[in-house]
């Protein structure tokens, strides 16, 4: 399978859980910098001004969201910095979760699928080119 240009289905399914972190993590770096709080109307328009907090939060995850295309255009180019990248960065996730136990529940759940789809022999043989 590592000769074929056919991309496994693991490879594929953990582009799609990196596509969705991405668009997540645009979209709350969006809602934190711009402060909109949609359920507090302390201007018209549902905007306030953003806390040092929530605009370091907010640009912190739009550099995340950025962070998250690079991978998926690695992990799609057969980069091995890819792999090592999402195995870390789930991991990572996976520690962070468990603070937010039990709301923390989907992204544990969703970063363990990554790392074993990433780990699986059909995923190493492609990426590694074994």
């Amino acid at each position: 399978m590592s000769n074929s240009g056919t991309r496994p289905l693991s490879i594929s399914l953990t582009a799609l859980f990196v596509v969705i972190a991405a668009v997540a993590n645009f979209l709350l770096g969006i809602i934190l910098v711009l402060a909109i709080k949609p359920l507090e109307f302390e201007l018209a328009s549902g905007f306030s001004k953003p806390s040092q907090v929530e605009l370091v939060a907010g640009i912190s995850c739009i550099i995340m969201g950025f962070v998250y295309t690079w991978v998926i255009r690695e992990l799609l180019t057969r980069s091995q910095v890819a792999y090592t990248l999402i195995s870390t960065v789930a991991t990572i996730n996976i520690l962070f979760s468990l603070f937010r136990f039990p709301l923390g529940l989907l992204t544990l759940a969703l970063n363990l699928t990554a790392i074993f789809l990433i780990r699986s022999k059909s995923a190493k043989s492609w990426i590694l080119g074994e």
